[in-house]
Parts: structure tokens; sequence; C-alpha cells
């Protein structure tokens, strides 16, 4: 929470847009992974506006590929390299 908060005192400060990933917990133990994009608001001078994105099925879906990753390059490591051809068989 504290990195978060430096960071819009940083994007307010600099007149810079930043984007910064964080987790959340639910009160169910639900955890959320979220995605905030920043950008100051020039005309204010004080304020800063943006959103927040939930980005937690795209958090999920790069964990499983991660981990068929390691798992095929284990069992290639398994069978030394071997590969698998299918072919077609012409009747």
């Amino acid at each position: 929470m504290e990195r978060r908060k430096k960071r819009m005192a940083s994007t307010q400060k600099e007149w810079a847009d930043s984007e910064i990933d964080f987790r959340i917990v639910l009160p169910d133990g639900t955890i959320k992974h979220l995605h905030s994009i920043a950008h100051p608001a020039i005309e204010s001078g004080d304020e800063v506006v943006g959103t927040v994105m939930d980005v937690t099925e795209q958090w999920k879906a790069r964990a499983e590929l991660e981990n068929a990753s390691r798992k095929l390059s284990s069992g290639r490591k398994l069978f030394g390299g071997a590969r698998l051809i299918w072919r077609k068989h012409r009747n």
C-alpha cells in the first residue's frame, strides 16, 4: 500500500503518467491482482485521474502457461531432448 501511495504522489509531483500492479486480499481471503494507470490532471494542478483494472484472470492464465512450459521443459530433460512426431498413415 505504501509503495502505491508513493507512486501516486510521484505522479502528481512530476506530472508524469504512471502504472503499477498490486494485489489486494478480500475479507473472504480471495486474492485479486490489480493494474492501475494514473495521469495527472494538469488543469486542476493537484488531481490525478486514472483507472484500476482487475487482471486476476490474466495473472492466472500466465501462471498456468509458465507451469505448462516448466513441465514441457522437464519432460525434454527427462527424455534427453527427444521429440514425438505424429505422422498420418496413408491407406
